[in-house]
């Protein structure tokens, strides 16, 4: 691998490692401080914000565990 590809799959990594840690905070500001799993549950947009950011945090573990194929 080239250095030049090298610094590119570097800085993907680094981006998608930003898009976790984000991710990851979102879900600290959606769940309410006082913690009780009855009332998360009757709230629908705080369900689907805290699914959609384990989404992004899947989504992207996912890419940076996938091997990457670069031609010389």
């Amino acid at each position: 691998m080239t250095g030049l590809n090298s610094k590119y799959i570097e800085n993907e990594i680094n981006t998608w490692l930003e898009d976790i840690n984000q991710a990851i905070e979102e879900i600290k500001l959606f769940l309410p401080e006082k913690r009780n799993y009855l009332e998360f549950e009757k709230d629908l947009k705080g369900k689907r914000a805290i699914e959609r950011s384990l989404e992004i945090i899947g989504e992207a573990v996912s890419r940076i565990l996938r091997p990457k194929l670069i031609f010389p």
